[in-house]
C-alpha cells in the first residue's frame, strides 16, 4: 500500500494556500464568462429547434444564424462565421483578407512574416489565385527585439486599406505579442490614421463606447456602419453638430424605427432611406418588395416630401406617412390623386394639395379621417367632431372634393358630416346654455340619448352604431346609445368622464348577446357625488322596458332604474351580466370581489384596471385613488329625484309639470323596487 509522507501533504497545502488568491481570480472570470454565455444564449432566444438537423444547404437554417449572433456577442464583434467548412485558421484569415480587400487595395502587416500557409494567399509566393493575382498590394514591417517598429509604422500608414497583426509567433523563435503591446500599437494606427478621407467604412464595435475620434475627420462626409445599434439620438445629434458627415450607412440590417424626434424614415421595398437634420441614412440592402413607400417619423417635416416622391416608382400607387399622432394616405391613379389625412393640422392638408397640384397632378379628393394613429389602445385619441378649425375645412371643401371617414366603412360627404357637427354643437349648446352642475349636464345628456327608439338598422351594421348615422337616420342600437352619450358628454365638463363598456349577458334559456353599457367618473360638489358609476340608456329607453313590462303608457324619459349605478349595486341591479369589466381580462376573477363589495378588505397589489377604466381616470391616477372612487355610495333616491328635478327645469318643463314627472317616475321606480321609501316632502314641494 502506497503511503504519502507528511512533508509531500504539507506542501501540497502550501502551495494551494499560496495560489488560493490565483485560483480565485480564475474562478470569478469563470463565473463571469459563463453569465456572459448565458446571456448570450438569452438575448438570441437560444430554442431545441435551434439544434435540429439540416439538408446541408445553408436555407432557413436558423440554429447556425443564431449561433453566430451567439459568437458575435460573447466575443463583442460585429458580425460571426461559425461555419465548419472552415478547415483551419489560414482558410479562415484568407476568407477575411479576400472580404475586405478589393482591387487596388494596400495591406500591410506590422508583425513581420505571416504563416508560411499565408504565402501564397497573399502571393509572396506565386500562386494564379492570390492577393496579388487580383490587383491586392503587399507590405510588411519587421519587429524589431519582439516589439513593433513603432517609428515606421507611424510613417507607413498612408495609403494603407488593412493593417494585418499576427498575434502567435507561429513557426518562429519569436514570442506571443503582449495584450498591452497589441493596445499600443492599435492606438497608434488609430491615432495617424489619414485625417483626409472622406469616406469610412468601419465596424461598430469600434465606435461602441466612444465616437468623439470622428470629428478629427475634418473632410469626412460619408461613414459606413455595419449595425443599426448606432442609431441613437445621442450618437445622431453628436454627428451633426460635431462632425462633416452627412450621410450614414447601414449595411446588413434594415433600419427599425426608432423614437427619435426628427428622424424620418422611408422605405419603398428595394431601400430605406432617412433624414435627420441635415444628416442622410441610407440602408440599400434589405428589400422588402412592398408595393408602396412608407414613411414612419414622430413628426411628419413637409421639407421632405420632395425626397418621398422621389421613392415612389411607376408601379407604387400608395404613400403612407405613419406619424406618432398624425397619419396620411396619398393614393395615386395615373396623375390622379386622393388624400387621407388623421390629423387635427388642417394646414398641412392644404399643403399636400397645394404641393401635387404644383407637381402636376390632379387632387381628386381629400378624406379626413376622424381617428388619430396611436402607439397603443390606451394612447387612442379620436378626433372629437368639434376640434376642427372650421373655416380652414369650408375653404378647403370649396377647392377639391371633400369627405369625412368615421370608420373603414364609414364615409359621408363633408356637407353631411357639417350638419352631424351642427346637431352636436346644438346638443352641446342646448345643456351648457343652463347653470347646471356636472351630473345635471349627465342627467340631461342621458334624456337625449335614451329619447331615441332603439331600431337596428337593416343596411350596414354600423349605421345603427355611429352617431353621425343615428343623427341623419334614426337607427339606434347599445353601442350607439353609448356612443352618443360619450360624444355628447365630450368637452363638455372636466368634472365628468364617460366612456363605454362591454358585456356578455345571459338569457334565462343559457343563451347570450353581446351588449354596451356607460360608465361615468363624477365630480359634483353640489350634491356630494364622487366617484365611479354605471348607465345603460338602451336599457331605460322605450325599447327595453316598453308596455309588455310597465303595463302603462309612458316615454323614455320617465325611465331611470339603470342609472347612475354605483358599483356595490351592480349584481343586483344587472344580475345576468358575466362580468362588471372594471379589471384588465387577466385580472376578471377580481369583479366578483369586486361588486360582492369584499374585495375593498383585501389588498390586491397585482392587478391592473381596464383600458377603459385608465381612459376615463388617466394613466397617471394611482390604483389606490381610483379604487376609492369606483367604491363610491349609492345615491338616495330623494337626490336622484332632486337633480332630475332640476334637469327637468333646464329641459323646459314648468314646476307642476315636474311634479307629474316626479310622482310618475317614483311610481314606475317603486315598480322595480317596493321597498322604496316615499318621496320626501321637499322633493313633493
Amino acid at each position: 500500500m502506497l503511503k504519502i509522507n507528511e512533508e509531500s501533504i504539507s506542501l501540497v497545502n502550501q502551495c494551494e494556500s499560496e495560489l488560493k488568491s490565483i485560483f480565485e481570480e480564475l474562478d470569478k472570470k469563470e463565473l463571469i464568462n459563463s453569465k456572459k454565455v448565458l446571456n448570450a444564449f438569452h438575448k438570441n432566444n437560444l430554442n431545441e429547434s435551434d439544434l435540429y438537423g439540416t439538408y446541408g444547404y445553408g436555407y432557413n437554417d436558423i440554429g447556425r444564424d443564431k449561433i453566430e449572433s451567439i459568437y458575435s456577442d460573447i466575443f463583442g464583434s460585429e458580425d460571426s462565421l461559425v461555419r465548419r467548412e472552415f478547415v483551419s485558421g489560414s482558410h479562415a484569415l484568407s476568407i477575411s483578407l479576400c472580404s475586405l480587400l478589393r482591387p487596388g487595395d494596400v495591406f500591410l502587416s506590422i508583425s513581420g512574416e505571416p504563416y508560411d500557409t499565408m504565402h501564397e494567399v497573399i502571393g509572396i509566393k506565386e500562386n494564379d489565385s492570390s492577393l496579388k493575382s487580383y490587383g491586392i498590394s503587399y507590405r510588411e514591417i519587421d519587429l524589431i527585439d519582439n516589439d513593433f517598429d513603432y517609428d515606421r509604422i507611424k510613417n507607413s500608414l498612408n495609403g494603407i486599406k488593412l493593417v494585418y497583426i499576427q498575434r502567435s509567433r507561429g513557426y518562429s523563435l519569436r514570442e506571443s505579442l503582449s495584450i498591452n503591446k497589441l493596445e499600443k500599437v492599435i492606438k497608434l494606427i488609430r491615432d495617424n490614421l489619414n485625417k483626409n478621407i472622406t469616406k469610412l467604412n468601419i465596424p461598430e464595435a469600434i465606435i461602441e463606447n466612444d465616437i468623439s475620434w470622428l470629428k478629427e475627420f475634418k473632410n469626412l462626409s460619408e461613414l459606413t456602419i455595419s449595425s443599426i445599434n448606432f442609431l441613437n439620438k445621442e450618437n445622431l445629434d453628436y454627428i451633426v453638430n460635431n462632425t462633416s458627415i452627412k450621410k450614414l450607412i447601414f449595411e446588413d440590417y434594415s433600419i427599425s424605427i426608432p423614437e427619435i424626434d426628427g428622424l424620418i424614415l422611408i422605405d419603398n421595398g428595394e431601400k430605406n432611406i432617412g433624414y435627420y437634420n441635415g444628416l442622410e441614412l441610407e440602408n440599400t440592402i434589405t428589400k422588402t418588395n412592398k408595393n408602396s413607400v412608407s414613411v414612419t417619423t414622430n413628426t411628419f417635416d413637409f421639407k421632405y416630401m420632395d425626397s418621398v416622391l422621389k421613392c415612389k416608382s411607376d408601379d407604387i400607387n400608395l404613400i403612407e406617412i405613419n406619424g406618432n399622432k398624425e397619419e396620411f394616405k396619398i393614393m395615386f391613379d395615373g396623375n390622379d390623386v386622393n388624400i387621407e389625412v388623421a390629423s387635427k393640422n388642417m394646414d398641412i392638408s392644404k399643403d399636400f394639395v397645394l404641393f401635387f397640384k404644383n407637381k402636376g397632378y390632379n387632387v381628386k379628393e381629400v378624406i379626413i379621417n376622424m381617428e388619430l394613429p396611436s402607439k397603443n389602445i390606451l394612447d387612442k385619441e379620436k378626433i372629437k367632431y368639434l376640434s376642427y378649425d372650421y373655416e380652414e375645412l369650408d375653404k378647403l371643401s370649396k377647392e377639391v372634393d371633400l369627405s369625412v371617414k368615421f370608420s373603414v366603412i364609414d364615409i359621408s360627404s363633408y356637407e353631411d358630416y357639417r350638419g352631424l357637427v351642427e346637431s352636436m354643437k346644438y346638443y352641446k349648446e342646448v345643456i351648457t346654455d343652463y347653470d347646471l352642475s356636472p351630473v345635471e349636464r349627465l342627467t340631461f345628456a342621458y334624456d337625449l340619448v335614451k329619447s331615441f327608439s332603439y331600431k337596428e338598422s337593416p343596411n350596414e351594421k354600423n349605421e345603427s352604431r355611429n352617431p353621425y348615422k343615428i343623427i341623419r337616420n334614426g337607427y339606434i342600437v347599445c353601442a350607439g346609445y353609448t356612443a352618443m352619450l360619450e360624444e355628447i358628454m365630450s368637452n363638455i365638463d372636466d368634472k365628468v368622464s364617460v366612456s363605454d363598456f362591454g358585456v356578455t349577458c345571459y338569457n334565462d334559456d343559457g343563451t347570450y348577446e353581446h351588449h354596451s353599457r356607460a360608465m361615468a367618473r363624477i365630480d359634483d360638489d353640489k350634491y356630494n357625488i364622487h366617484g365611479f358609476y354605471i348607465m345603460d340608456p338602451t336599457w331605460d329607453s322605450y325599447k327595453k322596458n316598453g308596455k309588455e313590462v310597465l303595463k302603462e303608457d309612458y316615454n323614455a324619459l320617465d325611465l331611470y332604474r339603470y342609472f347612475l349605478v354605483p358599483i356595490s349595486e351592480y349584481n343586483r341591479v344587472f344580475q345576468n351580466d358575466s362580468s362588471v369589466g372594471v379589471f384588465d381580462f387577466k385580472y376578471r376573477n377580481l369583479n366578483n370581489e369586486l361588486v360582492n363589495n369584499e374585495f375593498f378588505n383585501k389588498e390586491h397589489n397585482d392587478f391592473e384596471f381596464s383600458q377603459e377604466i385608465t381612459k376615463i381616470y388617466g394613466k397617471d391616477t394611482s390604483k389606490e385613488e381610483i379604487l376609492k372612487s369606483i367604491n363610491s355610495p349609492k345615491i338616495e333616491f330623494n337626490t336622484l329625484m332632486e337633480i332630475i328635478k332640476n334637469t327637468r327645469l333646464a329641459e323646459g318643463y314648468n314646476n307642476e309639470q315636474v311634479k307629474e314627472e316626479i310622482e310618475k317616475i317614483k311610481r314606475i321606480y317603486a315598480r322595480f323596487y317596493p321597498e322604496m321609501d316615499s318621496v320626501s316632502e321637499s322633493i313633493k314641494r
